[in-house]
Order: C-alpha cells, then structure tokens, then sequence
C-alpha cells in the first residue's frame, strides 16, 4: 500500500487534534450502508484522484477500466498532475481529466507556503464542486488527498480507514496490510460497490503517427528488420531509486557482445542517461513521453529502475527488467506477464528511513543480463512460433 504521508513527532499530534475537532464538527457521520447494487444505481459522475507520479497514473488504469465495466453510464474524471493528461492521451478509460500540480507532491519546497496558490486552489476546488460528482475515491494513506475529496463536494467518498481524517469520508475501507501491489490497493476501492469485476487489463494505446515516429527513428539509427530493439532507461523519480550508471554501461556492453541487437538508451527530462551513448554503438535520445511510449512499444524489453517508463512498458505490452527496493517490489512491480523484478536480498536501511541507494548494488551485473537474455530468448521462440 502507497504511503505518501510520513508521520513525525511534529504532525502527529496535530493531525490527531485535527481529527477529534472534525468529528465533532461532523454529526452527521457516514451514510448508511446499502446493498452493492443500490450503490451502482444511478452514478453519473465519479472522480478519481491520483496526483502523483507517472507509474501511479498507470498502475490506476485497471481501477479506471473496471469504473467502465461497473458504471457503464458514468462520466469519469481524474484529477491529476499534467503528466497524466500525456498517459492516457487516445484512450478511453476517462472523459475528462482535471490537471493541477500539487505543492506537496514536488520533491522540492513542497512546504514552502509560497508554492501554495490560493486562489488557484479556489478555483480548482469550485471547478470539482461544479461537476456534481456522484463518487469520489482515492487509494493512498494520505490525509492530504482525503481532505481533496471532501473540498470536492462529491456525494460519496471513499478512502482508507488509516491515516487521519476519516471522518470525512463517507465509506471507509480497512486497510489490512501494508504490502500489498498499488493494483489490489485500488481494486479494494470497489468492495462497498460488489467488488471488482472480470474485465480485461487496459494498454495504453499509441496513434498512428507515433508509432510511425518511433519506426522512423529506429529505421534512421540503424535498426534493420529481425534486430531486437533492448530499451534502457536508468533514470528514476528518486536518487535512492537508481541502480549505478556504471552498471548499466555493463550491462549494455555485454549485450552488445550478442550480435543482433541494437541498444537505445532513454534520457530522463534533465539528460541522465546521456553517458550511455559514448559506448560505441549505442543510440541516445531525450524523447517526450509519447514519443518514449511510442518507443517502448517497438522495444523488445526494457532495462530499468522502479519507475515511470518501467510502468509505461507493460502498459503496452513490453517485457521489462527492473531493478528495485525489496519493499518497492511488492508494492509497484510492473503488471502482466514477461516481467523480471531484481531486487537485493536485504533492505540495507534504517527502520522507518527511506531506503539508501546503495543498497541496490546488492543487485549484480549478471542477474540482470541473465534477465535480459531470458527475455530475449522467450520472445524469440515466440517469434518462431506464430512465424513472424
């Protein structure tokens, strides 16, 4: 389960003194519970919030394809950073989505008041009232997005029962456990409402003049029929995130040792990732980020850390081999199948600390190249298999 509130001695004590006023204030307390399909009835209008980062807007689409399956009829709305416009760009799965760039998710001054807007933050908050949401949900342990869905004026808004200001919820859900995949985290989302239905996992879908950019590029860096294309993207949201630079320069030597196979290496925004591209034969480029799903869906695997592009991957349907935290890889390994998740054998961090970079380098050169090689081999088979 995402946890994006880090409790402190400082903010305890007043998010408890918090809560106790609210519930207080708030009488009239939850709505009486009615039959899952009572619930369903009716909804026209649902938003979901998720205003991180881009592998948390991925890993949403399941939740957002089951909305669809239950509530046939209803507008869907997130309300996300801008980055979230660009993730789910030709597809189907929202109506509208609301961008706004919350302080508190920049990894920067996010407690500086001078980044809070005020007047924007009123127009953002009449802009939801406006829409006369039916349902409201948010999956994440934060009081924060909690006290959103209440400035939303939505009808009916559910959370998790954990971390504060529950009592402006309308349905809770228990929590259970810590260390479950942000997919399930969301999936128990609908359990007021039925529980999840048996519907298909959603691709993020790639128009056609991406996709001809991608071949183009490709076709211009060398790429000849019946190479395979290895993706590799050593960026991350997150410092503590990165496996060595260096290593991945290993990891791109040896795979160029093969013979048949051609390497682009995938900048991050501010360029990390260029040192790749001294490495003769290797091709370098800084793509937007539907330019790098456009990428990704010609790849045949992605080498990568826990992060955005790992998730954009398996969203349209490329094998990935990323390197992770131990407790990151319960919680955000990438979804389906063909996907190979190494992690060291320990957590080198101290309890309640967030997890050091060094403690990646239990991961070895080898193991990741074993993954690569694995994956290659699997496609190849099934290349031969269908005859293309």
């Amino acid at each position: 389960m995402a946890r994006t509130w880090v409790y402190t001695r400082r903010n305890r004590l007043p998010l408890r003194v918090f809560d106790a006023l609210g519930r207080l204030l708030v009488r009239h307390g939850r709505e009486v519970s009615r039959p899952a399909d009572e619930l369903c009835h009716g909804v026209r209008s649902i938003l979901v919030v998720e205003f991180w980062n881009i592998g948390d807007v991925v890993l949403a689409t399941p939740f957002l394809a089951q909305l669809r399956a239950i509530f046939p009829d209803a507008k869907i709305t997130l309300l996300g950073q801008p980055h979230a416009a660009e993730v789910l760009e030709n597809s189907a799965l929202v109506d509208e989505i609301i961008t706004f760039d919350f302080p508190w998710t920049s990894a920067r001054g996010r407690y500086d008041p001078r980044r809070y807007d005020r007047p924007a933050l009123r127009k953002l908050f009449r802009t939801l009232r406006g829409r006369k949401f039916d349902l409201a949900f948010e999956s994440r342990m934060d009081p924060r997005a909690k006290i959103v869905l209440a400035l939303s004026g939505a009808r009916r808004r559910v959370a998790y029962d954990y971390g504060g200001c529950d009592w402006l919820l309308t349905d809770s859900v228990p929590y259970e456990s810590l260390d479950r995949h942000r997919l399930e985290d969301w999936t128990r989302m609908l359990d007021p409402f039925g529980g999840a239905r048996n519907v298909p996992v959603p691709r993020l879908t790639v128009s056609r003049s991406e996709a001809s950019w991608a071949k183009g590029f490709l076709a211009l860096n060398g790429v000849r029929p019946g190479e395979r294309v290895v993706a590799v993207h050593p960026g991350a949201s997150s410092p503590h995130k990165k496996w060595p630079l260096e290593r991945f320069a290993a990891v791109v030597s040896e795979m160029l040792s093969w013979g048949g196979v051609r390497i682009i290496a995938i900048e991050d925004p501010q360029g990390y990732g260029a040192e790749l591209a001294s490495i003769a034969g290797v091709r370098s480029v800084r793509p937007s980020l539907r330019q790098m799903l456009a990428l990704l869906a010609e790849a045949d695997v992605l080498v990568c850390n826990d992060s955005g592009p790992m998730h954009l991957a398996a969203a349209v349907g490329t094998p990935t081999v990323g390197v992770f935290h131990p407790h990151a890889a319960r919680e955000f390994a990438a979804f389906g199948s063909g996907h190979h998740v190494l992690k060291p054998a320990e957590e080198r961090s101290v309890h309640g600390s967030a997890p050091q970079a060094d403690a990646l380098l239990g991961v070895e050169v080898a193991s990741v190249v074993s993954a690569v090689n694995t994956v290659l081999s699997e496609s190849s088979l099934a290349r031969c298999a269908t005859g293309s």
